[in-house]
């Protein structure tokens, strides 16, 4: 702390102790208020004085015990001097302040931090090195450290590019700092789903390339795993072009190294983690970083890691997966065309077959190995036979005989087994898709020339139908397969009257059989699946029309939605976080329109039940989740249901269920049209059941509680309980225990202001609101005149004033819950149950779907 000058003019210094001696008084009343300092302060009239007044709170902050609230001036009022000493005088005062009180001041000051000259700026940085680290077994403190770091970064967020900022924050990261600092140092500045703190766009190319390696070294060597995860996370998101040269040689280095290291060997860290599997984590996130780079270098150097990589097999599939295009793939076939290597087509042949898991271009690969010179070298060798097995699976699929009988006969003739990369890195097991019972037998089938017998006799089936004007309402997959020269994933449709099929391959074309042979499809195929959605509904003004169907089990479903001239088809399992879709457009309105109505009848016709859009009975309501694509990569989870007057959890409450079935559709549609939203999930939710589906227990269940609802909507519950349970025939019951509910009128706000006079704090708003008149009073009556059953509630409900627990209730009248139900009826025990069960629909509204 700089120390002042210690000789000064006589003048100044009789200045100087009037202003202390006139201190003590106001900092001795400071000293001594809990409230508000404000009062105090703003007597002060001398600008002067209210800075040694400050000056000397803050000085001894870390012994006088002042209020919060009083730090807190002080502090505002150092930093707005130009002493010196300011900063580190204020971070003093800082230190000293609890949590809480902290978050305030933050808040206060962060807007005006605007530059890296703001004085408050030294103050953070000084928090982020040199507060101390609690224990490493006090989790709350480490918490409460951690969240006011977080609280900094957040204030230093919009300046942190700024050299002044950005290279202290660096040096941090390079000492290594702190666990509590290097962790929300990433994860609040570097992450992109922290949209209002994300500082990765605004650096130089110069500060991206350090920043990266600050978190590569972060990932390797720091000594904590909350520390070393935080900068994992952020590499793997990493996506800023000016590092994409030091990303793709440190990915280079960084895979010889891994290669190289012998599993679980190395040096040991903290829960277990050796330097080998810190080294697979990085190169897994180096892989996505430089995937992210998405340029023409970034793709060639991942092409490239097709010829290098020697263990991280996965992640390498993964990357050609990602990026795969055309453009990729004719630059991969050249590279491979122009070095013959074994090891890359091995390599590519696992991308295809793995990650990208098209037909065609394992075909191509296939058609490209079959002219090689074998490899010598026996693992590149057993790669490459590996790569032919894979392509003539794919063209096996394909129905090319031709392709098939040439590949097996060259991948026959020299010695070896086909080895998987990964599998083999891992030391795993692979299988031989060539030698799975169904495959073995079709690839036999093919060899023999029996296959193409088989088509040749569907072809001329076919044409003898159309000649007799009879068609084939009936045909097997297997068949549909023959003639279209692929694998039948999914029919889309069946006509049974006239034969005609949409069907969906493995590769993911749909086909269209007429009911005698292939034809042109009366629809256009357009990506509708997961963020396809904005590009699909471009130009849609409608969601026309939808039809939801179910298995018998209602496990499986498949829902068709028609937006004007363009229709979806979507279908997948129930809570299972994964939708298949299909999108199909038609000429016009009235084209689509009549296609949904042929899909509609093909799927009742194939024995699915059609339920409600909404509901499917007996199981619950239909609960549908967006995903919503967030700036920097992240997505944004929304829950859609039309239940109880709403149409989206959390949302707000509407009329009628037309209303809330009109603002369902009205955001889906523009959701998925203006902002990419993409359905993940369709299930229908047993904790939303109407009440005809509910059991007794049930509904009381449902209705005792729901957080979302006011206090008179609970009391009202008192009454219908007992007409439910008449209902349901238990009259005779509660009239033999002699169960009965009384509602009150409300009392006067002069019996509120009795009852409130009594006690130390106010009556709430709502609470007030509750009791004045005309507001229902429960009372729930048993055997007994004048015992009550403890309701939510009911202690503090009034009627005419006595004495004991509230206005109006006699002393002693309150009694534990279940007092006055006498035991020994069943009747008795649910009344049990209505004032003790807490669970109910709107705790389980807090939930995501399907109680995950």
């Amino acid at each position: 702390m700089t120390v002042p000058e210690l000789f000064m003019p006589d003048d100044e210094l009789e200045r100087a102790r009037a202003l202390a001696e006139a201190s003590v008084p106001v900092l001795e009343e400071l000293l001594a208020t809990t409230q508000d300092c404000a009062e105090i302060t703003v007597r002060i009239d001398d600008p002067e004085l209210t800075r040694v007044v400050a000056r000397r709170v803050l000085y001894r902050a870390d012994v006088d015990q002042y209020a919060a609230e009083v730090s807190a001036w002080a502090i505002r009022t150092v930093l707005a001097s130009t002493d010196a000493d300011r900063a580190e005088l204020a971070a003093k005062g800082f230190e000293a302040l609890p949590a809480p009180a902290q978050a305030g001041v933050l808040a206060e000051v962060a807007d005006s931090i605007t530059s890296a000259d703001h004085p408050f700026v030294g103050v953070l940085l000084r928090i982020l090195e040199h507060t101390a680290e609690p224990d490493n077994g006090d989790f709350m403190a480490t918490m409460t450290v951690e969240d006011m770091k977080e609280e900094v970064l957040k204030a230093l967020a919009p300046i942190a590019h700024q050299p002044q900022v950005f290279d202290e924050l660096m040096r941090l990261a390079e000492l290594p700092a702190s666990r509590t600092t290097i962790d929300p140092l990433w994860a609040e500045l570097f992450c992109p789903s922290e949209e209002e703190t994300y500082v990765l766009p605004r650096l130089s190319d110069e500060q991206a390339v350090r920043a990266a390696r600050a978190m590569v070294a972060n990932q390797l060597t720091h000594p904590n795993i909350h520390a070393r995860n935080a900068a994992g996370h952020q590499l793997y998101c990493f996506d800023h072009v000016g590092a994409q040269e030091y990303l793709i040689e440190t990915l280079d280095e960084h895979g010889r190294r891994y290669a190289a290291s012998t599993a679980k060997g190395g040096k040991v860290f903290d829960h277990g983690e050796t330097e080998d599997d810190l080294l697979e984590d990085v190169v897994a996130n180096l892989y996505s970083a430089v995937r992210n780079m998405n340029t023409p270098r970034s793709r060639t150097a991942l092409i490239e890691r097709l010829f290098t990589e020697r263990r991280e097999y996965w992640r390498m599939g993964d990357a050609i997966g990602n990026i795969f295009s055309d453009e990729v793939h004719r630059e991969t076939m050249s590279a491979l065309r122009d070095r013959h290597d074994g090891l890359a087509a091995g390599c590519y042949g696992y991308a295809l077959a793995d990650f990208v898991k098209q037909g065609p271009p394992k075909m191509d690969l296939l058609r490209e190995l079959i002219g090689w010179p074998v490899p010598q070298e026996e693992t590149a060798r057993r790669f490459f036979k590996y790569a032919l097995v894979t392509g003539i699976d794919a063209a096996l699929a394909a129905e090319e005989y031709e392709l098939v009988r040439a590949a097996h006969a060259f991948a026959a003739s020299f010695d070896g087994q086909p080895l998987e990369p990964d599998d083999h890195a891992r030391g795993n097991r692979w299988t031989n898709p060539l030698e799975q019972k169904k495959q073995a037998k079709r690839l036999a089938a093919v060899l023999s020339g029996e296959a193409d017998t088989e088509r040749r006799r569907l072809l001329d089936k076919g044409v003898a139908a159309r000649a007799a004007g009879r068609p084939r309402r009936k045909i097997s997959d297997k068949s549909l397969g023959i003639l279209a020269g692929t694998t039948v994933k999914w029919r889309v449709l069946h006509d049974r009257e006239s034969g005609e099929v949409w069907f969906l391959d493995v590769e993911g074309a749909v086909h269209v059989f007429d009911g005698y042979e292939l034809a042109e499809p009366p629809f256009e195929v357009r990506p509708a699946g997961y963020g396809m959605m904005g590009e699909f509904l471009t130009g849609a003004t409608e969601l026309s029309e939808r039809a939801l169907f179910w298995d018998r089990r209602a496990v499986h479903y498949t829902e068709t939605v028609r937006y004007g001239d363009r229709i979806t088809v979507r279908w997948g399992g129930n809570n299972t976080g994964s939708v298949n879709s299909l999108g199909l457009v038609l000429s016009d309105a009235d084209a689509a329109t009549e296609a949904f109505a042929r899909l509609r009848s093909s799927t009742e016709a194939g024995g699915m039940t059609e339920s409600s859009p909404w509901y499917v009975p007996d199981k619950g309501a239909v609960v549908r989740t967006y995903y919503t694509p967030s700036k920097g990569g992240g997505s944004r989870s929304s829950y859609l249901s039309v239940f109880d007057g709403t149409a989206e959890r959390f949302g707000p409450q509407y009329a009628s269920e037309a209303e809330a079935i009109a603002a369902h559709q009205r955001w889906e549609l523009e959701a998925q049209r203006d902002r990419n939203a993409s359905l993940s999930c369709l299930e229908w939710d047993g904790d939303y059941l109407r009440p005809e589906d509910m059991t007794v227990r049930q509904w009381i269940r449902d209705r005792i509680r729901d957080d979302s609802r006011d206090a008179v909507w609970h009391a009202q519950a008192l009454t219908e309980i007992t007409e439910y349970l008449t209902a349901h025939g238990y009259g005779g019951l509660i009239d033999k225990v002699g169960l009965q509910v009384e509602v009150g009128s409300g009392v006067t706000d002069d019996e509120i202001a009795a009852f409130e006079a009594e006690r130390r704090h106010p009556v709430p708003e709502v609470l007030r609101a509750f009791w004045r008149g005309g507001r229902p009073r429960p009372v729930v009556r048993g055997a007994r005149e004048g015992d009550v059953c403890a309701v939510p509630g009911a202690d503090a409900g009034p009627a005419p004033r006595r004495t004991g627990a509230g206005p109006g209730v006699p002393a002693g009248d309150v009694p534990r819950p279940g007092r006055g139900c006498p035991a020994g009826t069943g009747v008795a025990r649910c009344a049990g149950r209505v004032v003790r069960r807490r669970r109910s629909a709107a705790r389980h509204r807090r939930r995501g779907p399907g109680g995950r």
